[in-house]
């Protein structure tokens, strides 16, 4: 008792647990040990004896049938009226109808002597099929084997058989015996003739070798002297091996009934064997496994027996250690979550499924944190919201005083290029150049105009647009930048019907920030692909791929959100794709993104196609609200 004082209660729940879960476990398991063992080598003795048995009547079956085959064969035999050719064909005919079974077939008087010459060799196409061919190589010292080994009496009768003693051939790889029968109708009167044929027990020793026993078991067949006839091993039984030392075989041979044993083996292993008498031959069948494998289900049984103790001290351990965690651990969890809170990580939760009082606790505390965590979030969304406006607003008014302060040299350039243009000579090579720099400062100008309508100070003029004629601008101005880069610039630019009702200069500036996109992605050169299309007669499809790095899958929903670029500080403002998809909205249009981490990326453009109705529909009300804009002016 002093001892259970000194133990603490996490200790005694421990101990109480074991006693309670092993003792029962080792009653039961002593119980089902001891009054099952004999049972389970009864029921394996039984099955072992069916096995025999069957094994037994299948090789009377065998018998049966090649007695049953040479009568059908020469039951119709009138050797009277036939000559020595038609009696050769009859033997030649038996041979072939039970050419599975025999290998030899002669007829002989009871005298011995030979009176129609052995048949053994069948058509070449009958042995194609048959699985032991060595069997047919017959040659003359085995039909002079043959014809010394038949047996029969001199006073037989007909449907009388005659079996010799079993002898193997190693030349031809098999085990033999002869069957022999009196046909009394021979040529002469009351002359008695008996036909023979040599059996091959292939299909007896095919059986014995694929009959199943355990693990390390096996069947065998014995003959009248204890001697092999088939086993799993064929080469003892080429060598006739005497099977009478075994003690199996001593009791089969006195036996006349089917029944189990233990004996020793040759090889000093205890066996349990069983023996089943052949009726009619003197043979026996045996089936013989290890006592270790045999019984092999008992020890098993043993083992899970003690498998199951020792799992139920481990669980009865366990289920008693968790009892006292559960309560004790909920409340270190409490402790530790406030701890991560206080530092600002709102993840924490207290993982307790009780419905006791500890549960409604860590649920309460959950349900803190959880709206800690939304607050939280909350407060960032805001932060992040002003800040944004805040950028928007001071590029409202950087815009606004960009386009004053840069409109006016522009406009100088542009007016300054006009009077050069006037002063050259058409054929001046001047000319092409000033008309570039006229054009570019133009295109300059619509920059700014599309700066401010992205901060809502300015409105695009929309007019009839050919997108191919679009497209082939941006490649002229941006076509030296990539060849310097090396990047292989490819187009594949088919003829619209149709325009698109939008502003050019918009949307090449569209095309140019895509395209200048795919220029500082591929730094070491790469492929550009850009082509056009009609898609459904209704929209102008523009497509630009790129074989670059590509565009990670967490970053393609914000590339058209204001600020954001991926560039180094100083490379990119984060506007160019902002503006081009609010341009493309306000053209009533689509854009797509189709990107793969190392192979590239794909823009898509869809722009709704006009007819030349509707685009001059939309050019008179254009005009119409042009003219209201004036008159409410003034």
């Amino acid at each position: 008792m002093n001892f259970l004082r000194k133990l603490s209660l996490f200790q005694k729940l421990l101990i109480l647990l074991l006693i309670v879960s092993v003792i029962p476990l080792l009653v039961s398991g002593y119980m089902l040990i001891t009054i099952n063992q004999e049972g389970l080598q009864e029921k394996i003795k039984e099955l072992h004896k069916e096995k025999a048995q069957h094994m037994a009547e299948e090789i009377n079956r065998f018998f049966g049938k090649v007695q049953l085959n040479l009568l059908t064969s020469i039951q119709s035999w009138h050797l009277s009226s036939l000559g020595k050719a038609e009696r050769q064909g009859l033997l030649q005919l038996t041979l072939s109808q039970n050419i599975e079974d025999f290998r030899i077939v002669s007829l002989i008087n009871l005298q011995g002597e030979i009176f129609e010459p052995a048949v053994y060799l069948p058509r070449s196409d009958e042995r194609q099929n048959l699985p032991m061919k060595n069997e047919f190589n017959i040659g003359e010292v085995d039909v002079q084997n043959f014809y010394q080994r038949i047996s029969y009496d001199k006073q037989c009768n007909e449907n009388v058989y005659y079996f010799s003693e079993v002898y193997t051939s190693a030349a031809r790889q098999g085990v033999f015996m002869i069957i022999s029968t009196a046909k009394c109708e021979g040529p002469a009167p009351n002359q008695q003739l008996l036909v023979a044929a040599e059996i091959s027990l292939y299909q007896l020793q095919n059986m014995i070798s694929n009959t199943f026993v355990g693990r390390d078991g096996y069947c065998f067949l014995v003959d009248q002297d204890g001697v092999l006839v088939c086993h799993p091993n064929f080469n003892r039984v080429l060598a006739r091996e005497d099977m009478k030392s075994l003690k199996i075989i001593e009791n089969l041979l006195k036996k006349n009934q089917v029944f189990t044993m233990n004996y020793i083996n040759k090889r000093g292993e205890n066996m349990l064997g069983t023996g089943a008498p052949v009726r009619g031959l003197g043979w026996g069948v045996v089936i013989q496994e290890s006592v270790r494998d045999a019984f092999k289900s008992v020890r098993e049984m043993q083992i899970v027996a003690s498998l199951i103790t020792v799992f139920s001290l481990i669980f009865a351990f366990i289920v008693g250690f968790l009892f006292v965690r559960g309560i004790t651990k909920p409340m270190s969890a409490f402790v530790e979550g406030a701890k991560m809170i206080s530092k600002g990580d709102f993840e924490r939760k207290i993982e307790v499924s009780s419905q006791d009082e500890i549960g409604e606790l860590a649920r309460a505390f959950n349900d803190m944190g959880e709206g800690l965590k939304q607050r939280d979030i909350e407060l960032k969304k805001a932060y992040q919201q002003v800040i944004h406006s805040e950028k928007m607003a001071a590029f409202g008014q950087i815009g606004a005083g960009i386009t004053h302060e840069i409109k006016n040299p522009l406009a100088g350039i542009i007016g300054q290029a006009m009077l050069a243009l006037r002063k050259l000579k058409d054929d001046s090579p001047l000319k092409n150049n000033i008309q570039l720099i006229k054009s570019e400062t133009e295109r300059c100008l619509d920059i700014v105009k599309n700066l401010l309508t992205f901060t809502r100070q300015e409105k695009a003029v929309f007019e009839p647009v050919d997108i191919k004629h679009a497209v082939e601008t941006t490649i002229r101005l941006i076509a030296h930048q990539l060849a310097i880069r090396g990047i292989d610039l490819q187009t594949e630019l088919k003829d619209i019907p149709g325009k698109v009702h939008g502003n050019a200069n918009q949307l090449e500036q569209i095309l140019l920030n895509i395209i200048i996109n795919a220029h500082d992605a591929m730094e070491d050169g790469g492929k550009l692909v850009i082509s056009t299309a009609c898609v459904d007669t209704k929209w102008a499809e523009i497509l630009i791929t790129d074989n670059g790095p590509g565009i990670p899958e967490e970053i393609r929903t914000k590339i058209f959100e204001p600020f954001f670029t991926t560039k180094e500080p100083g490379k990119g403002t984060g506007l160019g794709l902002s503006v081009s998809y609010g341009i493309i909205k306000e053209h009533n249009g689509k854009i797509e993104i189709d990107s793969e981490i190392g192979k590239g990326t794909t823009f898509r453009i869809l722009l709704p196609l006009k007819s030349e109705d509707e685009l001059k529909e939309l050019e008179k009300e254009r005009l119409a609200n042009l003219r209201k804009e004036a008159a409410g002016k003034t």
